[in-house]
């Protein structure tokens, strides 16, 4: 039995109440370090204190497959299908958006914030015929569950554990919620409250382990 990943949707970096790239003279010393054509764009972001939104700009990395979403009440940088065999320079390259976006008209000082790192994943398993029962089998006890008098079928799962790194919660549901289908769609979120933001190779180091503890949390389970 085993569980492998089959492709990443996307992995990104949210900072709450931090608009990255507010200026124009920011926005160019941007675009100089991260040697790329960027794409303007406009949408919505959301306020996680207040439930409303607001008007966000929306650059796009065209090439390196990156968007930014910006607005005062939160900045996001997502990476979209990375490569599952070239995650490390995926990463790295992320990390070198991220931190020419946090440098470029920022001085962050000792500055304390908000911030989270996210991911989407797909994995294929052989253990069951479909998602559901996979999930349901392992993450779910049966036997307290459904009455003897009940088939149980299946079940998805949100999970939320603590450790050095943060807080993180795992959502894991059938790929598409397809009752038939016999893939995990994982969604993972690694919070962290009022600290400095990351510097250096933070980031690419906290997106490698975000997938890594992912992969090993889909190992135990299948095993």
């Amino acid at each position: 039995m085993a569980s492998n990943l089959r492709e990443i949707i996307n992995f990104s970096l949210v900072i709450v109440n931090l608009e990255l790239l507010a200026s124009e003279g920011s926005f160019q010393g941007f675009q100089s370090a991260v040697d790329a054509d960027i794409r303007h764009g406009g949408g919505v972001s959301i306020d996680a204190a207040t439930g409303q939104t607001q008007q966000a700009r929306i650059l796009h990395l065209d090439r390196d497959r990156v968007n930014l979403n910006l607005s005062p009440a939160r900045s996001s940088v997502t990476k979209e299908f990375p490569a599952v065999d070239g995650l490390a320079a995926e990463a790295a390259r992320f990390a070198q958006i991220v931190n020419s976006a946090l440098l470029a008209g920022n001085d962050l000082g000792g500055a304390l914030y908000d911030f989270g790192y996210n991911a989407e994943m797909v994995f294929d398993q052989d253990s069951n015929p479909t998602a559901f029962e996979f999930l349901g089998e392992r993450l779910l006890r049966k036997e307290r569950v459904a009455p003897p008098n009940r088939q149980f079928l299946g079940g998805a799962c949100r999970m939320i554990i603590r450790d050095e790194l943060g807080q993180w919660t795992y959502n894991l549901e059938p790929r598409f919620n397809d009752p038939q289908t016999p893939r995990v769609f994982v969604n993972v979120n690694l919070h962290n409250e009022q600290r400095p933001l990351p510097q250096g190779t933070a980031v690419a180091d906290a997106v490698v382990q975000l997938v890594g503890g992912v992969r090993d949390l889909m190992g135990r389970l299948a095993a």
